[in-house]
């Protein structure tokens, strides 16, 4: 939606009616929409990944990851140790899995990832 209005913001003084000029941001306000598209544009072929038949927890990890590098504030609901991930060693587990380590299971019933 924030596209599509940076696209047609250009024709708004073509319109020339005062009832579009009192519904219409300001143009520090045009600005700062520009700025944010341009900032938010490497999420949108991040949540276009995601949406893949295709991809696997291995993915959305490597995925997360990198939005996590990008924009440091997300780490807190992105990583893999957040509050939101129900099972930290399942999730790592599955992850190595997909990655082509193999488990070996140890004494304790823990699992050992080895290359």
């Amino acid at each position: 939606m924030l596209k599509r209005y940076v696209k047609i913001s250009e024709f708004f003084p073509l319109l020339g009616s005062d009832e579009i000029d009192n519904i219409s941001p300001s143009l520090s306000q045009n600005r700062r929409s520009e700025t944010l598209l341009k900032k938010l544009d490497p999420l949108e072929s991040v949540t276009k990944a995601l949406q893949e038949d295709s991809t696997n927890v291995s993915d959305t990890r490597a995925l997360f990851d990198a939005v996590i590098e990008m924009f440091p504030d997300t780490a807190n609901r992105s990583s893999s140790c957040s509050s939101i991930v129900h099972s930290q060693i399942f999730e790592d587990s599955i992850a190595k899995l997909q990655r082509g380590m193999r488990l070996h299971c140890q004494k304790s019933n823990h699992y050992q990832f080895v290359d």
